[in-house]
């Protein structure tokens, strides 16, 4: 399994235009986008939501899904396909992400971000997150694919080893292949 930890803290594709609007990406960032999205939350977790989860597969890097977890040990994902269109390996999955974290005491903490595809429904892939700067504090975290695919996943897992904090993540575009 491969893993990034972060610790600072419709079935036609479209193609995202470089700019990103509102969210100050660089001028060369481009994603293309998957047509349909599907989110998850920890059920256990009191105050964790993901507001707009649509936006993820909207076609547009200035939109985003705004993720907020808000318990020890809670996860998100979010999942973005294309309507069962197969796609070839070789393209860089991924997605456009911002991270922020309210720390309850000023402790460490960190959020774990998990890379995956699938086929059918099925696991394809769990790939290790290159990440890249793509301008206004946000990043590309992604990995070449290496099998066909036609959905991609992120996973959000908030950890606080210290104390309670809140981690808010913006998933701007989930991505069949991109670059910052």
């Amino acid at each position: 399994m491969r893993l990034i930890w972060l610790a600072l803290v419709s079935p036609l594709l479209a193609a995202c235009p470089g700019g990103g609007g509102g969210s100050g990406l660089s001028g060369s960032a481009s994603c293309t986008s998957m047509n349909t999205s599907r989110s998850y939350i920890d059920s256990n977790c009191v105050g964790c939501q993901i507001a707009n989860p649509g936006d993820v597969a909207d076609g547009s890097l200035a939109s985003f899904a705004d993720i907020t977890l808000t318990d020890m040990n809670s996860q998100a994902i979010l999942r973005a396909g294309n309507g069962g269109t197969m796609l070839p390996a070789g393209g860089r999955a991924g997605a456009f992400v911002t991270h922020r974290v309210d720390f309850a005491d000023g402790g460490p903490s960190s959020n774990l971000m998990l890379l995956r595809t699938y086929l059918a429904g099925a696991l394809a892939e769990t790939g290790i997150a290159d990440v890249e700067d793509a301008g206004g504090g946000v990043r590309f975290i992604s990995f070449t694919t290496t099998t066909p695919f036609d959905a991609v996943e992120i996973e959000i897992g908030h950890t606080n080893a210290e104390n309670l904090s809140t981690a808010d993540v913006r998933v701007y575009e989930i991505c069949s292949d991109g670059r910052a």
